[in-house]
């Protein structure tokens, strides 16, 4: 107020204590950074992000799926294949596969690693796949471990090697 007189500079509202400024400025950064990594992932990993969002959208038909008995007696898994029926894996399995060979491998299929148990031997099989991967890469089988925690206790595996079919 100058002499008297009500002015625009009077009529202000009183600027905030610089603490709230840097609060406000802080809470819209870390939005917005939040908003692009999120995005940016999505973009990167959208084949994953799309396969488990569909399992999301067709929950009902995998519960159908694991209740029904005749599921198991109408598989037919092709020789040297990998059958995860109730995540809809059906893969090419590369047998005795060196570990520094296996990458090479993997946009092709699934992988047997030397060294580890044959199926209906015993010991442990060790399978590997991709579980994840981008876009622009190109392969038909690399996210084709993406819904593997979707399984539960019950869900059959079927792993045909050289013509005879185990089942876990």
């Amino acid at each position: 107020m100058r002499d008297g007189l009500i002015t625009s500079t009077d009529l202000r509202p009183p600027r905030p204590p610089d603490w709230q400024v840097f609060r406000a400025t802080l809470a819209w950064a870390i939005g917005v950074g939040s908003g692009v990594f999120l995005l940016t992932w999505a973009l990167l990993a959208w084949p994953t992000v799309r396969a488990n969002v569909g399992w999301w959208w067709h929950q009902s038909a995998h519960q159908s799926a694991r209740t029904s008995s005749s599921a198991a007696s109408t598989i037919v898994v092709a020789t040297d294949h990998l059958v995860i029926p109730i995540i809809g894996v059906d893969a090419p399995i590369f047998y005795d596969t060196d570990i520094t060979d296996a990458i090479g491998r993997l946009p092709d299929g699934v992988v047997h690693v030397t060294g580890t148990a044959k199926p209906g031997a015993s010991g442990n099989v060790f399978i590997m796949g991709h579980s994840s991967g981008y876009w622009w890469q190109s392969g038909q089988y690399n996210q084709v471990f993406a819904l593997l925690d979707k399984l539960t206790v019950d869900d059959r595996i079927y792993l045909n090697d050289a013509g005879t079919t185990f089942m876990y």
